[in-house]
């Protein structure tokens, strides 16, 4: 796989997840979650836009926002009694997926001179 098919990869995923998190917060979820939830998805979006054209910083910024969704969550998940609902478990795994295209990504490039 090429480093432009990882970052079209990783630009989709992204976009995918911004919307995703933007209906769970609006449309389900906890009330306390929902602005965070919505600033995520902002900021998943946002992501998936620049990582088009933002070279290994946006990439490497990408993965670092990734996993502190992923800490983030999980902590909020582990807090609460309810099991998990499918939004949820999905938003996590594209997390992962996204995680490991990006460290693809950056092993696959090479850094600037």
């Amino acid at each position: 796989m090429t480093t432009t098919t990882l970052t079209r990869i990783m630009s989709a995923l992204l976009l995918a997840t911004a919307v995703l998190h933007v209906l769970a917060a609006v449309f389900g979820g906890a009330p306390d979650l929902k602005l965070p939830m919505i600033a995520f998805g902002l900021v998943y979006g946002a992501l998936g836009l620049s990582v088009q054209t933002g070279g290994r910083a946006a990439i490497m910024t990408t993965i670092a926002v990734c996993l502190l969704g992923l800490t983030l969550g999980t902590i909020q998940t582990l807090k609460t009694d309810a099991a998990p609902t499918l939004a949820m478990i999905v938003m996590f795994l594209i997390d992962i997926v996204i995680v490991a295209t990006g460290a693809l990504h950056l092993l696959r490039s090479k850094p600037a001179a």
